[in-house]
């Protein structure tokens, strides 16, 4: 997923709930990769104690200037 979002040139990854520390160092470390690769850059944000609608309006705060899609993944 983290490779269709980097070709999609998303902005940002917000994940929330139980385990989204974890889960964000992940998706971390898939983006910087090595670490040489100036074109894999994306935000992301974890939201462990946050209700979706809360991070749903973040993202849209965030996402305000770029309009894009927003894509909501359950794991």
């Amino acid at each position: 997923m983290v490779e269709q979002w980097l070709s999609q040139r998303a902005s940002l990854i917000a994940i929330f709930g139980e385990g989204c520390e974890a889960l964000e160092d992940h998706v971390d470390a898939l983006i910087l990769g090595s670490g040489t690769a100036q074109d894999r850059f994306i935000v992301t944000s974890n939201h462990k104690d946050e209700a979706l609608i809360d991070v749903l309006e973040f993202v849209a705060c965030f996402n305000g200037r770029d309009q894009g899609e927003i894509i909501q993944v359950k794991i």
